[in-house]
C-alpha cells in the first residue's frame, strides 16, 4: 500500500483502507469476482491492484506467509511477519485479571447466554493488553 500511495504523493490509507486490508486478509480472494466482494474494492481498485493483491494472496496461500519487501540496493529482501506472542496471564493485573475472567466466565458454557463485558479506563491502563488476552482465550 505504501508503495503504491508514495509516487501519487498520497497517504496509505487512500490506496486501501484498513478495513479493506483486515477483510482481504479474511477472505483470501483468489478470483476478480471474489475481490470485487470485498468493501472498499471497486472496479477501479480491481483495475489498478487486482493483479498484484490476487498474487500476494496467492503466495501467503501457498504458505509463503504474509511478505513484506524492502529495497536494499536493487534487491529485494522479504522477511515473514513474525506472530505476536502469546499473552500469558501473570503479565496482566489483578483488575486487568478479573476484567478477563468475567469476560471468558461463559465462554465454555454453551448453554448459558454469554455476558457482555465493557472494559474502560485512562489511556495507557492497557485496555488493549487485556483485550488481545481475552480473544486470544477464546
Amino acid at each position: 500500500r505504501i508503495d503504491q500511495s508514495t509516487p501519487l504523493k498520497k497517504p496509505a490509507y487512500t490506496v486501501f483502507t484498513n478495513t479493506a486490508l483486515d477483510e482481504i486478509c479474511a477472505a483470501l480472494p483468489t478470483t476478480d469476482e471474489e475481490l470485487l466482494a470485498v468493501k472498499g474494492i471497486g472496479p477501479k481498485k480491481l483495475e489498478s491492484y487486482g493483479d498484484d493483491i490476487l498474487n500476494i494472496v496467492r503466495k501467503h496461500a501457498e504458505g509463503g506467509g504474509l511478505l513484506p519487501s524492502s529495497s536494499d540496493n536493487g534487491a529485494s529482501k522479504r522477511s515473514t511477519v513474525p506472530r505476536p506472542a502469546p499473552i500469558s496471564i501473570e503479565s496482566l493485573t489483578k483488575e486487568q485479571r478479573r476484567a478477563a475472567e468475567a469476560a471468558l466466565a461463559d465462554a465454555d458454557d454453551a448453554e448459558e447466554t454469554p455476558s457482555s463485558v465493557f472494559i474502560s479506563g485512562a489511556a495507557g491502563v492497557g485496555k488493549s493488553h487485556v483485550a488481545k488476552y481475552i480473544i486470544q482465550s477464546l
